[in-house]
């Protein structure tokens, strides 16, 4: 019967997409040659394992600093993100599924254009699912997602790509996607050290739309240091 129900189980039978802008670890990020700096915090928690099923609760808040100083540091935007998925284990296969809301927020509920402050209104409500197999040390997946909801009004679909590898203490993670309303290609990489599994440090980069709410529609394109501890 232990076996068969777990209260708090771990570890998750799929763990995130450690090069998704939007995975929910908690980071700290400094960007090469720019004053920003980006930071998540987030948890992926299972609750629950009934045979071969987890129930998860997953939450995260984006938010990104402007320097403006030595130890100064502006906020710039915050996203925040809660959702629960489901993940399913077949030998080595793992199924992911589940719904997420997803907003932008800034403490006065606008955003800055020139020298005017206009409101703002940036939130979704997506169901999301993803299908990965265990091939040794490297785990590729792929994946979609729909947006039931979304303000501003934005084309449904969503397609995701990826792959993570884990040899000793290294670690290498690639992300890829394509969303309808903005038809450039995404790609975000991650390559470094982990300790424990736990705790992950590298060289990250990303090529693509801005994900972050305030921002919706500008292109991104940066490099820079990366530290995580992972759920």
């Amino acid at each position: 019967m232990f076996e068969f129900f777990l209260w708090l189980p771990e570890p998750s039978l799929l763990a995130p997409s450690l090069a998704d802008p939007r995975a929910p670890i908690s980071q700290v990020t400094t960007r090469f040659g720019d004053d920003r700096l980006d930071a998540t915090l987030g948890i992926d928690a299972p609750l629950v394992q009934v045979h071969a099923v987890q129930l998860h609760l997953v939450a995260a808040g984006w938010m990104s600093f402007r320097q403006d100083g030595p130890l100064t540091y502006a906020l710039l935007t915050f996203d925040g993100t809660f959702g629960v998925p489901v993940q399913v284990e077949y030998e080595r296969w793992r199924f992911e599924g589940g719904w997420q809301h997803q907003s932008a927020h800034l403490a006065d509920g606008t955003r800055m254009t020139g020298e005017r402050h206009i409101p703002i209104s940036y939130s979704r409500e997506v169901l999301w699912t993803r299908v990965a197999a265990e091939l040794g040390p490297v785990t590729p997946w792929l994946g979609g997602s729909f947006l039931a909801r979304s303000t501003p009004a934005l084309s449904p679909w969503a397609v995701q790509a990826g792959a993570q590898a884990q040899w000793r203490f290294l670690f290498a993670s690639v992300d890829l996607q394509l969303r309808a309303e903005d038809p450039d290609l995404a790609v975000g990489a991650w390559l470094g050290v982990q300790h424990d599994q736990r705790v992950n440090f590298g060289l990250y980069g990303y090529r693509g739309p801005d994900r972050r709410g305030q921002f919706l529609g500008e292109d991104d394109t940066w490099v820079g240091l990366r530290l995580a501890l992972r759920p």
